[in-house]
């Protein structure tokens, strides 16, 4: 009789560990389920960095907006992510006094974005180009040079009534490309130094990169 209480009571303590073991396994799962993807994968895909090769002819970018060979690549992956490409070095001559100009520089930055339709509406932002700020500092005297994009020609913004009125957009992704060159948005002066060039979108900030300005020999 008592080797039969033994057994049973050895049964069921096997029974309540099976059992725990399966409300913890269940519970677990349902945790996993409800923070999304563990923190390593998560991490993993947020490491990928757009490529960029300072070393491509950034002559090839005649236009101020567009793609070429020049513009970082973005994918689906980078979103609200804005990246930049420049020359390691520009060179630049002398035509008269006076800032540089397009007669004596090509300082071409190529730059891509990749943003959230939903991250543009809360900025309140419809043209995402136009929105843009290039941001250029002297290494040397530390002063700062911003502004937008130079157009050519003159863009025609939508009515506020209209744009107010638009429905916000959801689940998509809009890239835009650019190329502006810095002596057409800024009075850079002719003198050899080196710039720390970035760019904003509201409270998004690409990359740095470090360009030499230096007088052609």
């Amino acid at each position: 009789m008592m080797g039969t209480g033994v057994r049973w009571a050895g049964l069921m303590l096997l029974v309540e560990t099976l059992l725990a073991v399966g409300c913890h396994h269940s519970t677990e799962k349902s945790l996993d389920a409800a923070v999304g993807p563990r923190a390593n994968e998560t991490k993993g895909r947020r490491s990928v960095e757009p490529k960029i090769n300072r070393q491509c002819d950034f002559s090839q970018a005649e236009e101020p907006f567009g793609p070429n060979p020049c513009t970082p690549e973005l994918g689906r992956e980078h979103e609200n992510v804005i990246r930049i490409n420049a020359p390691e070095e520009v060179l630049f001559t002398v035509v008269d006094d006076g800032p540089l100009d397009e007669r004596m520089a090509n300082f071409i930055v190529c730059g891509a974005t990749m943003m959230r339709a939903e991250t543009l509406h809360e900025l309140g932002i419809s043209d995402a180009l136009g929105a843009l700020m290039l941001v250029a500092v002297d290494a040397k005297t530390h002063k700062s040079y911003t502004g937008r994009i130079a157009r050519l020609g003159t863009s025609i913004p939508m009515p506020d009534d209209l744009e107010k009125d638009l429905p916000p957009m959801v689940g998509y992704v809009f890239g835009e490309s650019f190329n502006p060159n810095l002596v057409r948005s800024f009075e850079l002066l002719a003198v050899e130094t080196d710039y720390d060039v970035h760019v904003v979108l509201g409270p998004f900030k690409s990359n740095v990169l470090r360009v030499r300005l230096r007088r052609k020999k």
